[in-house]
């Protein structure tokens, strides 16, 4: 999943959204006026926090946009199609259901 294009361009697009909220974010809170601001360490936070994202992307690579999963759903008819489709999903996933 990691090496996949669709991890990188999730992870791509998570990294640019978070330091663009970085960003934002220190400029309003950080100055009154553009020529106050202070470019270095806002970049500097916003480089740092974008590593973070992507960081976060590859520790959570099973979830990151562009992760796919197929769902099959089966509709009972009565108890005993009920109980099968829940066996068949147990074995499948082995979680247990109740």
């Amino acid at each position: 999943m990691l090496w996949t294009k669709a991890f990188w361009k999730g992870a791509a697009e998570r990294g640019i959204k978070t330091g663009a909220q970085t960003l934002a974010a220190y400029f309003v809170i950080g100055t009154t006026g553009v020529l106050d601001f202070e470019w270095v360490a806002a970049l500097s936070i916003t480089g740092a926090a974008v590593v973070a994202s992507v960081l976060t992307s590859i520790g959570n690579a099973d979830f990151v946009a562009g992760a796919t999963r197929t769902v099959t759903l089966k509709v009972a008819t009565d108890a005993s199609d009920y109980i099968a489709a829940m066996k068949d999903a147990e074995r499948k996933t082995g979680e247990v259901s109740e």
